[in-house]
């Protein structure tokens, strides 16, 4: 405020000086406490990794005397823990995220066949099948882990929604405009016209969400979210009863 010419002004600017301190503290405080919330978050998410694994092991060990079908619905359900605890991870470092973040040289080949081979189990229990058609040379520039966890995302909706009896999921890219596309499309459900605008929002999960009740509504909105911080474009197509793709788009300058 310019210099008080008299008494009420000043105590005016004395009033309004005194809630802008009061504003500091709080906003100081708040911002405390948010960093804590975020550390116990993932400190707690990483814990939980350990029984989870722990488990894994025992059923792999007594899988011969664990019936079939009870081992496949654990396995199933571990999935989905493990499937929830990386979504809260992301979630929270997502916050932070100038300081988690490297932009290295990629194969996106290499990249895709890493995330395949973790949803091995997952693939088979669905009895859907990827299909890889990439150049093993094809390099971009993205920072390894969050660009992962978004294939990772797109991936395990199409696993999802492919609806078994030995669907296939392409994985291909394409080039135009100096940009590199990578396309994950699957021969699922396809999602309805009514909801394809929609399926980025935070927690909706839309007419299939009802369907499948592991879906939180969130994968593709932090997919989203990372894209954005990535300078990595994200779209999506779908003809319901026909299957979905999911495009990301990386410029090459």
């Amino acid at each position: 405020m310019p210099s008080s010419p008299n008494q009420l002004t000043k105590q005016i600017a004395s009033h309004y000086e005194a809630q802008y301190q009061e504003f500091r503290q709080q906003f100081d405080q708040l911002q405390i406490e948010k960093k804590q919330e975020s550390l116990f978050t993932q400190q707690w998410i990483h814990q939980m990794k350990t029984p989870v694994s722990v488990i894994q092991l025992l059923l792999e060990k007594e899988q011969e005397q664990i019936p079939f079908s009870i081992r496949q619905n654990l396995d199933e359900e571990l999935d989905r823990i493990r499937h929830g605890l990386q979504l809260a991870l992301y979630q929270s470092r997502l916050q932070q995220f100038e300081r988690d973040f490297h932009v290295d040289q990629l194969y996106i080949k290499q990249l895709v066949t890493t995330v395949i081979h973790d949803y091995k189990s997952s693939f088979i229990r669905h009895r859907t099948y990827p299909k890889i058609d990439i150049d093993s040379d094809l390099m971009i520039y993205s920072d390894q882990k969050w660009l992962g966890f978004v294939i990772e995302q797109i991936t395990s909706n199409a696993i999802k929604y492919s609806n078994g009896d030995n669907r296939n999921i392409l994985f291909y890219t394409t080039r135009a405009d100096k940009a590199i596309y990578l396309h994950i499309q699957d021969e699922g459900i396809g999602i309805p016209s009514q909801d394809i605008r929609r399926v980025f929002d935070p927690f909706f999960t839309g007419e299939n969400g009802r369907t499948y009740r592991e879906s939180t509504g969130m994968g593709l909105h932090l997919a989203k979210l990372i894209c954005l911080a990535l300078d990595h474009e994200l779209s999506i197509s779908s003809v319901e009863g026909k299957g979905t793709t999911i495009t990301l788009r990386f410029d090459q300058g």
